[in-house]
């Protein structure tokens, strides 16, 4: 637990301060002092409680784009994930079944639920976030429900590129220069990955705003 406070705690270190940053950092910290100390932790309460400290710290982020988009995606994160993961796990006939399987079989099926569970889920975000896009961006972009699921653990290495860098920029100044060599290379061909995306036919289009009604509901 004190080693991911202190990776929590160095996250906040070396990014910047914005609503979604404040959110992660402190939706995490109270996730690992609750089960520290033993008591019994709620996803979504606690995400309620990281909402509640910003905005007494700093009001006005009710109002930013970012937390919005940050907040209501990661609820829905939180309460999809059960139940995608009740949908996507192995039945009790393929658990008996699996010895008899060959591995590239039981490769093919490990990797056929991560995908359907990545699209459900992809899927469910999309769905809540789209209404607060349309309203600040007048923009609905469906092309990112197709390359979303596939390049997660791509996103992944390109955050972990990064922070390396940010890391050894700070603690080694000398040789942030080769640690950016892998952070430049992911990061390019994870933007020419969105900029595909976003030509595909129907990848994204304008829209008016929804009423104030849709919003609410």
């Amino acid at each position: 637990s004190l080693w991911v406070l202190a990776t929590i705690l160095g996250y906040a270190a070396i990014a910047e301060s914005h609503p979604p940053v404040m959110r992660a950092v402190l939706l995490g910290g109270i996730l690992v002092v609750g089960r520290a100390t033993g008591r019994q932790t709620s996803g979504i309460q606690s995400l309620a409680l990281s909402a509640l400290t910003l905005l007494i710290y700093h009001p006005s982020d009710l109002f930013d784009v970012g937390a919005q988009l940050s907040f209501v995606a990661v609820a829905a994160i939180i309460l999809a994930t059960p139940w995608i993961t009740e949908r996507t796990r192995d039945s009790f006939t393929d658990r008996m079944l699996a010895g008899e399987r060959s591995p590239w079989l039981r490769g093919l099926s490990w990797v056929g639920r991560w995908l359907l569970a990545g699209y459900l889920l992809t899927l469910i975000v999309w769905l809540v976030t789209v209404p607060i896009t349309m309203r600040s961006f007048h923009l609905v972009a469906p092309g990112g429900l197709l390359v979303n699921a596939l390049i997660t653990p791509f996103s992944t290495l390109v955050l972990i590129a990064g922070y390396l860098f940010l890391g050894v920029g700070l603690l080694v100044p000398a040789l942030a220069k080769w640690a950016a060599i892998p952070f430049s290379w992911s990061l390019r061909a994870f933007l020419q990955i969105v900029e595909w995306s976003a030509q595909l036919p129907g990848g994204y289009g304008e829209t008016p705003s929804p009423a104030l009604g849709w919003m609410i509901g």
